[in-house]
């Protein structure tokens, strides 16, 4: 096993084991594990950029008198459009709601920047460097503001039985998920993409969500693996359905454009690997005579890549404003990294191949789906070639798939029954 997830799964276990002044009853380890990742590398530079000392302000919304349930959409995502569209389709599901929105807007100084001497002080027996100490400090202290915030307008409303977030990854998300369930309330998740191992599978091992609305039998298989239990979890369909994005009905095969999406860069071997991608995508191009568009994942920067791809044959970087739905349907295929564009090809009828390297497999987005990956260059030309003869074939294959990645039938209503 990879000696980091050994350190984080180390670290997050002892952070369990402490109760932090002013946050009773929650397991700090499970909140952090998204913001612990990269621990180990923190410097003393990383630590002075970190935001905690204030908290952003929150929109409000109540669509009646007396709303059961309540929709958070946190701070961590609001650089997101992609996800603020998508949680907002769920959300106008339910008629009698209260939505919390964070905004990029005023600020506010956060109540809990005081415990952070006495938290240092609880980590003390903690073998880990005074940086790294004050920086899960940091880290708590902005997650425990924001959560502190929501759960005090959800605590106002007094008919509020439910809270549903897109997901609690993030530091903020969980502690409210887990304030939430202290104090009485149903607690829902949405699957905002398919669950990385390159991560220890956090988001299903560290929610504490008592209910989790999936996309499909792939993502409820990996779950209950995690060890989330069955009845938790409710299959309910892809939440772009509920776009009304039209679904590209045919494979394009006269297309000239392909597309290429690069992984989110949180460490150099993100970035190593997304160079990899998109020389392959050069070579590809030269060698087919074709021109691709290169999606970059909304946390990178699409100027990161200006000297690594070809411009005789790349047409144009695309970033966050420029959602994949739009892309996708214009291309004949899809080169990706480890993300969830694999699966949102496969969801618009798009050809797909994911590089996934021979010593990625163990942490494959799509672990135990063979279909679309290519380990190398090589892997890659002949998967193309073997689309060019026969693509009625892949496109049966490409069909069986989706059918395991997504739940069909009336997508809206399985939302609505799941939440009820």
């Amino acid at each position: 096993m990879d000696k980091n997830v050994v350190g984080q799964r180390k670290l997050r276990q002892e952070l369990n084991s402490i109760h932090f002044l002013g946050l009773k009853g929650i397991k700090v380890g499970d909140a952090l594990a998204m913001e612990l990742v990269h621990f180990a590398e923190w410097t003393k530079e990383d630590i002075s950029n970190m935001e905690f000392l204030e908290i952003r302000e929150y929109s409000y919304e109540q669509t009646c008198k007396n709303p059961e349930t309540a929709f958070y959409f946190a701070y961590t995502h609001i650089k997101r459009p992609d996800m603020r569209e998508k949680f907002h389709a769920v959300e106008r599901l339910v008629d009698n709601r209260l939505a919390i929105e964070a905004q990029m807007g005023k600020i506010e100084k956060n109540p809990y920047v005081g415990l952070i001497p006495l938290w240092y002080a609880q980590l003390c027996k903690l073998k880990y460097s005074h940086v790294i100490k004050f920086g899960i400090c940091y880290q708590l202290c902005k997650a425990a503001g924001h959560a502190w915030k929501a759960f005090l307008k959800i605590k106002e409303v007094k008919t509020i039985k439910k809270v549903v977030l897109f997901h609690d990854v993030s530091g903020m998300d969980n502690i409210l998920t887990q304030r939430c369930n202290l104090s009485g309330y149903k607690t829902f998740t949405l699957q905002h993409g398919i669950v990385n191992g390159s991560f220890d599978y956090n988001e299903y091992k560290c929610s504490h969500a008592q209910h989790m609305l999936l996309w499909g039998a792939y993502s409820k298989k990996m779950a209950i693996k995690c060890g989330k239990p069955a009845d938790s979890i409710h299959v309910v369909g892809n939440i772009n359905t509920l776009l009304n994005e039209p679904v590209n009905p045919d494979y394009k095969e006269k297309q000239k454009y392909f597309l290429v999406c690069t992984n989110g860069v949180v460490c150099k071997q993100n970035w190593l690997r997304n160079q990899e991608l998109i020389r392959m995508a050069n070579a590809i191009a030269k060698k087919y005579d074709l021109q691709y568009f290169l999606k970059v994942h909304p946390y990178d920067r699409k100027n990161r890549y200006n000297e690594v791809v070809d411009k005789e044959y790349c047409e144009q970087i695309y970033d966050k404003k420029t959602g994949i739905e739009e892309l996708l349907g214009k291309v004949r295929f899809t080169i990706c990294g480890n993300s969830t564009t694999f699966c949102d090809s496969i969801y618009q009828n798009v050809p797909v191949f994911r590089y996934i390297t021979e010593s990625e497999k163990s942490i494959d987005v799509c672990k135990g789906i063979a279909f679309g990956r290519v380990e190398d260059y090589e892997a890659l030309c002949e998967a193309l070639e073997s689309l060019g003869k026969d693509q009625t074939v892949y496109m049966k294959q490409l069909t069986r798939v989706k059918d395991v990645l997504f739940e069909p039938g009336d997508v809206a209503e399985k939302y609505i029954q799941s939440l009820s």
